[in-house]
Order: C-alpha cells, then structure tokens, then sequence
C-alpha cells in the first residue's frame, strides 16, 4: 500500500519549484510577448478617431500643432491643469523635457493605454510622436439622495441633476467606452436649450439614432424647458394613453 501511495503522490502532486519555474515560463512566453509587441502605438490619429461623435471630447493644441492636450471637460479639474500645468509647458522652450523628468507625467507607448487613460478622467498630452497622462481626475458627482420617481433597493442612488455636464459625467463614469457617443443639439429658437444624445456605436442601430436627431432637429418651438416637452416634439403619437418614451432620472 506505502509503495502505490508514494507512486500517485509523485505523479500528481505538483513539486512547488517546478511550478514557479513553469509560471515564470508562461508570463514571458513567446505569444504573450507577440501580442503586446502587436498593439498599436499611440498615434493623435488613432486617438482622435477613438473620440469622434464625441461632443464632450476637448482636444486642445499648442507650440504650432506640435503638443495637444485631449481630455473630457467634467471629468478634470480644469482649473488645476489649466493654472499648474498647461503655463509651465506652454511657456517651456522645451516642454518634453519637462513630460520627460518629471514624474506626474506617465509615459504610454499603446494605443490602448491612453484611450482607457482618457476614459478614467486622465488627461492626455501627445507631444510629437510621444504621449504622456497627467492624473487630474475631478469627476462632477452629487450627494445621495433618494430618486424622486424610482425607488433603489440595491445599487448606487446617484441620480440625474440639473447640469447637463454632471449627468454626463455621472455616464462616462459607469461606461467607460470610446463607443459611447455624445451628439450635441440646439433646441428653441429662443432659449437654445443644449440636447445631448447619447448612444453606443456599433450597438445601437444607426437608422434610429439618425432618426431621433433629425426629429430633434426638424423641432421648431421658441423654448424647451424639460425633457417632457421635448418628447411631446417628437413623439409619433403624443395623444396615446400608450408610453413610447422611458424617463428615467
């Protein structure tokens, strides 16, 4: 019985060195290698194109097109990058010197990187053909509060605000995706009340998304105070007892 127990010990229990040694192995394999070595550079075209349809999107360019600065306006503090870092660099005749020695400045070499940077409310400085994040991470957000119209028993209790940017911030922060798109209307034509439309591509079918801009666009009233009004514009059937429209805060 000793000898078939030590027999099945020695073929099915894993000798802890050999583990390590073979987990060493797998981290610097051949393949994983390839694979990082595949994803794109950080390229301002890349990145731009990441953004596009995007209305909330800052892109922001110094020293004659050489530097631009990419970041969402609600998601930084932008009096903190505008007052402590953007003079120092604008005003240095060398300012990827600075991007380079200091250490606030993360140096990114994907693509990839830098998109989920921008995302998390980083901003993104791109200097020639290199590309730094700076940490000024101030996302717009609001007390707890109970919703007036529906009731949460699990899940967070943040809910819409008056501020257009603040429920855009509190959007961005639970989706964090490039193909969330944000379009930007103009509705009254006395109060030019701003409408955001807000859709993820390649899953929302563009038909309807064409759709619901062009009825937003074709509505003709000299002022939209709320959402209710607005839908009373588009709706196909406003006198149905039927609800075509979900509001939620």
């Amino acid at each position: 019985m000793g000898k078939w127990k030590g027999m099945l010990n020695s073929i099915f229990i894993e000798d802890p060195l050999t583990s390590d040694i073979d987990s060493e192995k797998d981290l610097d394999s051949p393949s994983k290698l390839q694979a990082e070595e595949e994803q794109p550079p950080v390229t301002l075209s890349h990145i731009l194109d990441q953004f596009d349809e995007s209305a909330d999107f800052v892109h922001n360019v110094y020293h004659e097109e050489r530097m631009h600065v990419l970041y969402f306006s609600h998601m930084v503090n932008e009096d903190r990058l505008e007052r402590d870092f953007l003079p120092l660099l604008v005003q240095s005749e060398n300012p990827l010197q600075l991007l380079e020695t200091q250490s606030i400045y993360k140096l990114v070499t994907v693509s990839k990187q830098c998109v989920e940077g921008i995302l998390s409310g980083m901003a993104a400085i791109i200097y020639d053909q290199k590309a730094f994040l700076l940490d000024v991470i101030f996302p717009a957000s609001r007390t707890v509060a109970e919703s007036e119209t529906e009731t949460v028993i699990i899940g967070p209790h943040e809910a819409f605000t008056e501020q257009a940017y603040t429920n855009l911030s509190l959007i961005r922060k639970r989706v964090q995706s490039s193909h969330l798109k944000v379009i930007q209307l103009a509705v009254g034509e006395v109060t030019k009340s701003d409408v955001y439309v807000l859709y993820i591509k390649d899953i929302a079918n563009p038909k309807y998304v064409k759709d619901v801009i062009e009825r937003i666009q074709d509505v003709e009233i000299d002022a939209i105070h709320d959402t209710n009004m607005l839908i009373q514009c588009i709706d196909d059937h406003p006198r149905s007892v039927f609800s075509q429209f979900l509001t939620t805060e």
